[in-house]
């Protein structure tokens, strides 16, 4: 007796190898979802807690006059840890007395010490503003000691928070716009880079 019964074509195998397909995928969807995601704030609570004022996140697409000046503090602190590193100070005139909760401004000497100007200050004539491209206007401001500093002159890595002294900032130097008052002291409309612990 013929046996006529075609062996089937269908492997049992197949949905399961296609389920197998369809989660490693779903899988590698979701880690490139999680690498393009920016990561979550886990501390906003207790940023939100404190009533110390706070630099809004961020963005590359803000070309804000606020987020340009923040990035222009930035660049001001990296100019001023360059110097620091090179000169093994900082660079305030002889005779300046030492307080980190002394806010420094930023005028002209400063500058010219910090640009490679001022030979007595800086021996090497090095410009550290040079790597950081400062805008004309951020020099104009600078020149006008609308900036100010506070540093970490005791090498502890934290420097008392400007507008709230109680508390400590986790950074060496700390860099900030007066903004329209020109006045350092008030925070409403002061420009920083920071956040507060």
């Amino acid at each position: 007796m013929e046996h006529n019964s075609h062996p089937s074509t269908r492997s049992p195998k197949r949905p399961f190898l296609a389920f197998m397909i369809l989660l490693f995928s779903a899988g590698c969807l979701f880690l490139l979802y999680l690498w393009w995601t920016p990561p979550l704030k886990m501390n906003r609570s207790k940023e939100v807690a404190n009533n110390a004022p706070t630099p809004p996140e961020h963005s590359r697409s803000d070309y804000s006059a606020t987020s340009m000046m923040r990035d222009q503090c930035r660049k001001i602190i990296s100019a001023l840890r360059g110097f620091h590193s090179h000169q093994h100070g900082y660079p305030l005139p002889a005779g300046t007395a030492f307080d980190e909760k002394t806010a420094y401004p930023i005028n002209q000497a400063v500058v010219a010490a910090i640009g490679g100007v001022d030979a007595e200050l800086n021996p090497s004539q090095v410009n550290y503003f040079k790597p950081w491209e400062l805008s004309a206007e951020t020099l104009s401001e600078l020149k006008a000691g609308h900036f100010f500093a506070t540093f970490d002159f005791n090498g502890d890595g934290h420097v008392p928070n400007p507008a709230s002294p109680e508390k400590n900032i986790q950074q060496d130097v700390l860099v900030w716009h007066a903004g329209k008052d020109g006045n350092p002291s008030t925070w409403n409309d002061n420009v920083f880079a920071w956040v507060a612990e």
